[in-house]
């Protein structure tokens, strides 16, 4: 980065630089960073674990330019850590600076109270000054004369250091817009709702066919746009902690019984603020929290854990990922069709599944779910690596051929199942099956749908407007496949008993789950579901 130093009167400067890091191995330390300024090392750090490091140096005014400085954040990668990971968040640097304005910049500076001074480039016409020792009350401060010398003034004589902010008044900063908020205010809602849904506004007619489809069932439907989110619920800030307070508001305060279902119908980043090129728009923001294994990643969870004391769901929360209205109309076009799929009986009693190799023992696993999570009547084909000449010419029959649920087991990453590539986000695209099937995995990676720049598995699969999945249950992170097998067959156990739909099956088999077990949080946190969360399932029999 390049930062210039306006004012600089010479001498030595302080330079802060804060870090955090973002991974974590079994190694120590796990970050290891150099700093460069101008081309000279002016720094060197190791430090170990997931947290903020700032690092403090002195820089000799040999080193430093008034204009034009160089700062580099070099990670040389001599840990043994299998990955170091380190974000840079701000830099901050400290110098002695001449009392002057340049080139119409506001200026503020901390002096003793009661002290005569002179300020350098300006002589008190179209001039400002003022006190800003207490925020909430500023004050303009008068009397000042100046002449070619510069503004004479003297701080006010109360209290200790006072903090003056001066600017010539072309330096004022103008809003770039001013406008009324017009939108409904979502705290007023007499008729209280079971199922919301969360969308920006231009994809709200979209999303209608299926909001008139809720309501034909029963469910009372709120539909709110994000822009209404986040004018009643932060300020008109763009936040994602207004979809959590907007929640939390309609359980304590509306009509009973509380909502049961939250719908979000929009792509999400991590890159909120728009730093990398072509990153996907923000539509509905999900929440970044750091994980054991890859460190901060998303949790569309956190929208629906409303108790302070517990991170458990209390509502069924799904998204839909679209970028476009027109995505979000195929997705919704899928969940109506699959609904109202007359000819379900002939193939949703099939399942199909997937498992990696049994050197890790996942297709142990895969059985163990078979024998004790689904029921007798479900007729299973099994893809296993090792045991079929082509599992993905398998895998794709099957699904042309129609089947009620997919459940793959093994290692996973964004695009792909297995090491050996069982099944790859190109081959989800050439699905054109119209009997669609509901996907669990237990795997890692496969619904990272905040990437800013490319498309998981698990949204691919879902937004395929000619085939693919109905919705799918996907993990944004990593973590231990003994875990993930326990929210697998509570999900299914409660699929095929007491919930009625498939978000109400998710939330109660995460609510079922062992927390004693120390990774388990993340399990909670981070499999999503992407779909209708009141999507009911199509079930044999």
């Amino acid at each position: 980065m390049t930062f210039d130093l306006p004012g600089y009167a010479g001498g030595d400067a302080d330079l802060a630089v804060s870090l955090w890091g973002n991974s974590e191995d079994h190694s120590d330390p796990d970050h290891s960073a150099i700093l460069r300024l101008n081309g000279e090392v002016v720094g060197e750090e190791m430090w170990d674990g997931k947290g903020w490091k700032t690092l403090t140096e002195t820089v000799s005014a040999a080193n430093l330019l008034p204009v034009g400085n160089e700062l580099a954040l070099e990670l040389p990668g001599d840990t043994e850590a299998v990955v170091d990971m380190v974000y840079l968040n701000q830099v901050d640097v400290s110098y002695d600076k001449f009392l002057a304005l340049q080139d119409d910049q506001q200026l503020a500076f901390t002096l003793p109270a009661g002290s005569d001074l002179t300020l350098a480039g300006v002589n008190g016409e179209d001039s400002l000054i003022w006190d800003v020792t207490d925020p909430a009350a500023p004050v303009a401060l008068t009397g000042a004369t100046g002449d070619a010398n510069g503004l004479r003034l003297r701080t006010p004589d109360s209290g200790d250091l006072r903090t003056l902010i001066a600017a010539q008044s072309a330096a004022l900063l103008s809003p770039a817009s001013v406008q009324p908020v017009t939108g409904p205010d979502l705290r007023d809602n007499p008729e209280g709702a079971d199922y919301i849904a969360v969308a920006p506004a231009e994809f709200i007619p979209a999303l209608q066919p299926l909001v008139d489809h809720r309501r034909s069932q029963g469910l009372r439907v709120t539909v709110a746009s994000i822009d209404d989110v986040y004018d009643t619920f932060s300020n008109g800030v763009p936040d994602p902690a207004a979809i959590r307070d907007y929640m939390i508001y309609a359980r304590d305060n509306w009509t009973g019984p509380a909502p049961r279902f939250l719908l979000l119908a929009g792509d999400a980043t991590y890159d909120y603020r728009g730093f990398l090129a072509d990153s996907t728009p923000n539509l509905v923001p999900t929440y970044l929290l750091s994980t054991h294994f890859v460190g901060e990643t998303a949790s569309d969870n956190w929208f629906v854990s409303l108790d302070d004391e517990d991170d458990l769901p209390d509502m069924a929360v799904g998204r839909i990922p679209a970028q476009t209205a027109k995505q979000l109309e195929a997705v919704v076009a899928k969940t109506l069709a699959y609904e109202s799929d007359t000819s379900a009986a002939e193939w949703d009693g099939r399942a199909l599944v997937v498992a990696d190799n049994e050197e890790e023992g996942f297709q142990t696993i895969a059985d163990d779910l078979v024998a004790n999570a689904l029921p007798a009547s479900y007729q299973v084909k099994k893809v296993y690596l090792g045991s079929s000449d082509n599992p993905t010419s398998e895998i794709i029959q099957s699904m042309d051929e129609g089947v009620g649920l997919v459940t793959y087991v093994g290692h996973g990453s964004m695009n792909v199942w297995g090491k050996d590539k069982m099944f790859q986000i190109s081959d989800s695209n050439t699905l054109s099956n119209s009997k669609l099937p509901f996907l669990m995995t237990m795997t890692c990676l496969v619904g990272y749908f905040h990437h800013p720049t490319a498309t998981s598995m698990g949204e691919e699969l879902l937004l395929n407007p000619k085939g693919g999945v109905v919705a799918a249950l996907v993990p944004t992170s990593e973590s231990l496949a003994s875990d993930q097998t326990e929210l697998a067959t509570n999900v299914y156990t409660h699929l095929f008993s007491d919930a009625g739909t498939v978000g109400e099956a998710i939330m109660l088999g995460k609510r079922d789950l062992n927390l004693d077990r120390n990774l388990m949080q993340d399990i909670i946190e981070t499999f999503t579901l992407l779909g209708d969360p009141a999507l009911v399932l199509q079930k044999p029999g």
